[in-house]
Parts: C-alpha cells; sequence; structure tokens
C-alpha cells in the first residue's frame, strides 16, 4: 500500500452510542478525511478514515478530551 510515502497512520472513526470509536489503520493520505468534514460525517452516524496528524483537531471539535 505505501506508494512514494503516501501512506499515513490513520485511525477508522465511528461515534457509537456517544462514544468515539477508534481503530488505528494505515491509508493513503488522499483517502482521509479533513476534521471538518469528517466531523459532519460522523454527526450522521457514519464511518471515516482520519489521518493520525489530524485526530487532536477533530477530537477538539468533537468535545473529547485527550486520553478518554
Amino acid at each position: 500500500m505505501a506508494i512514494a510515502g503516501g501512506a499515513t497512520v490513520a485511525y477508522v472513526c465511528q461515534v457509537i452510542d456517544g462514544c468515539l470509536d477508534i481503530s488505528p489503520v494505515t491509508s493513503q493520505r488522499s483517502l482521509c478525511m479533513k476534521p471538518q468534514g469528517a466531523l459532519f460525517c460522523l454527526e450522521r452516524g457514519e464511518r471515516v478514515v482520519v489521518a493520525g496528524s489530524d485526530m487532536v483537531t477533530l477530537r477538539a471539535l468533537l468535545g473529547v478530551e485527550i486520553g478518554e
């Protein structure tokens, strides 16, 4: 899957019963959603892939403290 450095650490995220459920994966950076778009999809109950570097921003948008 790694193509010239295009792979990144990412997380599959979904809100289940009011809690953010995350699973680590490796994904192409181009397939990862930006935090604002991911927030919109998560609020609708969808599953999204977010780059690891964007997780702090996503958690802040969701109001989730780091370490929860």
